[in-house]
């Protein structure tokens, strides 16, 4: 997907930058990239509960939390709420 949108962008790009100039270009890119983080953020608040290795304690995320920590291949680097540890915590299993 991300070649396929790098491709488009490359044909297009001169109609681009002769349409909406490149200061308009490099706001709507990164205003892009904003919203979407946010989303991307929301989503995994709504969904995703982690798991605390320290105590074993399951709990869910804040957006703001989900945005200001790290979050490298579903672990977040954060604060556990019943140990107060911060260390990896990995995506909880399914409760289902």
């Amino acid at each position: 997907m991300l070649v396929l949108i790098t491709a488009l962008y490359v044909a297009v790009r001169p109609w681009l930058i002769d349409t909406v100039g490149i200061p308009a270009l490099v706001l709507f890119v990164l205003a892009t990239g904003a919203v979407g983080s946010i989303v991307i953020a929301w989503w995994q608040a709504r969904n995703r509960r982690y798991i605390c290795p320290a105590c074993t304690h399951v709990f869910p995320v804040s957006v703001r939390r989900n945005l200001a920590s790290q979050n490298w291949f579903g672990r977040l680097h954060t604060h556990c709420p019943s140990c107060d540890k911060q260390s990896w915590c990995d995506i909880a299993p399914d409760e289902n």
